[in-house]
């Protein structure tokens, strides 16, 4: 997915037609502009995967809203530590903002907070 000039939405819910932003096993992610993206539903175990596979292009440093992210658990926090990684090794960044209290304190609890949410958390 290329964040130059689009509006996209990433659906790794089930494939049987638009989900709900916030559907329980639902997830979205839709290009705000060239450097911002809107995170919305949940990333689980049963979606997991199809999230991750689901890198959004970060060609320089590109933030992603988290502020409608929901019921964030460990595959949660999984993703975006690999999502970082990945944009890393293509020569970009991601930076997440707004998220919600349960995935900050998940992140701190794992000691990931500085890692995730920088040095402010």
């Amino acid at each position: 997915m290329s964040t130059a000039n689009t509006k996209a939405s990433i659906s790794s819910g089930p494939a049987s037609g638009p989900q709900p932003r916030t559907a329980a096993g639902a997830f979205h992610i839709a290009t705000a502009d060239d450097n911002r993206l809107h995170a919305s539903g949940a990333i689980t175990f049963a979606n997991a995967t199809q999230t991750l596979a689901r890198l959004p292009d970060a060609r320089g440093p590109v933030d992603v809203d988290l502020s409608r992210v929901v019921n964030a658990d460990s595959a949660t926090l999984s993703v975006l530590i690999a999502w970082a990684a990945r944009a890393r090794a293509r020569g970009g960044s991601l930076r997440y903002l707004n998220a919600p209290a349960g995935l900050h304190n998940l992140a701190r609890l794992s000691d990931l907070d500085a890692v995730l949410f920088g040095a402010s958390g």
